[in-house]
Protein backbone atom coordinates (compact mmCIF):
# COMPACT_ATOMS: atom_id res chain seq x y z
CA UNK A 1 0.00 0.00 0.00
CA UNK A 2 1.49 3.66 -0.89
CA UNK A 3 0.89 6.18 1.18
CA UNK A 4 -2.00 7.90 -1.17
CA UNK A 5 -4.30 5.05 0.15
CA UNK A 6 -2.89 4.80 3.50
CA UNK A 7 -3.83 9.06 3.81
CA UNK A 8 -7.18 8.50 2.05
CA UNK A 9 -8.36 5.15 4.78
CA UNK A 10 -6.96 7.64 7.34
CA UNK A 11 -9.28 9.77 6.22
CA UNK A 12 -12.45 8.40 5.68
CA UNK A 13 -11.98 6.96 9.63
CA UNK A 14 -11.58 10.93 10.39
CA UNK A 15 -14.92 11.44 8.79
CA UNK A 16 -16.87 8.90 10.02
CA UNK A 17 -15.72 9.24 13.79
CA UNK A 18 -16.30 13.03 12.93
CA UNK A 19 -20.11 12.11 11.72
CA UNK A 20 -20.84 9.90 14.85
CA UNK A 21 -19.08 12.53 16.98
CA UNK A 22 -21.73 15.19 15.76
CA UNK A 23 -24.76 12.78 15.70
CA UNK A 24 -23.80 12.25 19.26
CA UNK A 25 -23.91 15.85 19.86
CA UNK A 26 -26.69 16.60 18.71
CA UNK A 27 -28.85 13.58 20.27
CA UNK A 28 -27.23 14.93 23.79
CA UNK A 29 -28.39 18.79 22.96
CA UNK A 30 -31.78 17.40 21.84
CA UNK A 31 -31.63 15.35 25.33
CA UNK A 32 -31.25 18.33 26.82
CA UNK A 33 -34.04 20.16 25.55
CA UNK A 34 -36.54 17.82 25.86
CA UNK A 35 -35.49 17.61 29.67
CA UNK A 36 -35.95 21.25 30.03
CA UNK A 37 -39.12 21.04 28.42
CA UNK A 38 -40.10 18.55 31.00
CA UNK A 39 -39.35 20.56 33.53
CA UNK A 40 -40.98 23.98 32.06
CA UNK A 41 -44.28 21.71 31.47
CA UNK A 42 -43.67 20.32 35.57
CA UNK A 43 -43.38 23.88 36.36
CA UNK A 44 -46.41 24.80 34.66
CA UNK A 45 -48.14 22.23 35.95
CA UNK A 46 -47.25 22.72 39.84
CA UNK A 47 -48.21 26.70 39.32
CA UNK A 48 -51.35 25.58 37.98
CA UNK A 49 -52.42 23.33 40.54
CA UNK A 50 -50.97 25.95 42.78
CA UNK A 51 -53.48 28.53 41.71
CA UNK A 52 -56.42 25.45 41.77
CA UNK A 53 -55.73 24.82 45.50
CA UNK A 54 -55.52 28.16 46.33
CA UNK A 55 -58.93 29.15 44.72
CA UNK A 56 -60.49 25.79 46.62
CA UNK A 57 -59.15 27.31 49.71
CA UNK A 58 -60.47 30.39 48.95
CA UNK A 59 -64.00 29.11 48.03
CA UNK A 60 -63.81 27.05 51.22
CA UNK A 61 -63.12 30.00 53.11
CA UNK A 62 -65.81 31.67 51.57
Amino acid sequence: MDTNSVLIIIGLIGNFVAIIGGTIKISISIEKRFTSIEKDTMNIHKSISYIFNKVDMWEKNG
